[in-house]
């Protein structure tokens, strides 16, 4: 059975070029497309789509409101289409419960929509079995109280590193992972986090704003510390 997705994005060209790369992989269908927010609320519920394709700068609904609302009535795998300079609505869109994210080469040279071939279909292809709900449980498990007693672990282990590596969702996880550790956290932590070029640092200035650890995109010549 095909893996059904569906193409939103207010550019005929943009939905086009997208539509031609999902569909040379024979396991993968379009089965609809959409040019903005209302019209692709209908379509999910019409075509129940197993994989999302979202834009985010849409006239009559953006691709914000649509994500809250997928999340809330029909929670499906989305993978954002964004511009590189825009960082902060990858993460906005994260924390909203997109899965992962395809950077565009620019805003204006649309010809260039052509690079991201191979990373939308790998996107496509790592994401196209998870289970939303699953996902969702692991994520409340890691808000709620049930985690590692720290202090009494701090006097237990010689540990010094923890690392950590992470891919779709990671940085969903990360936030709530960072957001739980306390300043005095006894171990160095080390994070590989599959995203484009340009990404990891924005990412890391927001999870050092709200952690209570320091936190940094990593240097030549940094020492790791706890």
């Amino acid at each position: 059975m095909k893996t059904k997705v569906l193409v939103i994005d207010d550019s005929a060209y943009t939905r086009q070029i997208i539509r031609n790369i999902i569909e040379q992989d024979s396991s993968l269908e379009v089965i609809g497309v959409a040019s903005d927010g209302i019209d692709a609320m209908a379509k999910t519920l019409r075509f129940k789509p197993d994989i999302i394709t979202l834009d985010f700068e849409m006239p009559e609904m953006d691709g914000f409101s649509f994500l809250r609302w997928l999340m809330r009535e029909r929670p499906t795998p989305v993978i954002m289409v964004s511009s590189h300079s825009d960082s902060k609505t990858v993460f906005k869109a994260l924390e909203l419960g997109a899965v992962d994210f395809v950077a565009k080469p620019t805003k204006r040279a649309s010809a260039e929509l052509q690079t991201i071939e191979k990373d939308l279909l790998r996107k496509i292809r790592g994401i196209k079995d998870i289970r939303l709900d699953i996902l969702s449980k692991n994520l409340e498990l890691l808000k709620s109280d049930e985690l590692i007693d720290y202090p009494e672990a701090k006097k237990e282990s010689n540990i010094q590193i923890v690392a950590i590596g992470s891919s779709t969702g990671g940085p969903s996880a990360l936030q709530i992972i960072f957001t739980r550790l306390p300043s005095d956290f006894y171990a160095a932590v080390v994070v590989s986090q599959h995203m484009p070029k340009g990404f990891t640092g924005p990412l890391a200035e927001r999870m050092n704003k709200l952690s209570n650890i320091k936190i940094k995109e990593a240097q030549e010549g940094d020492k790791i510390e706890a």
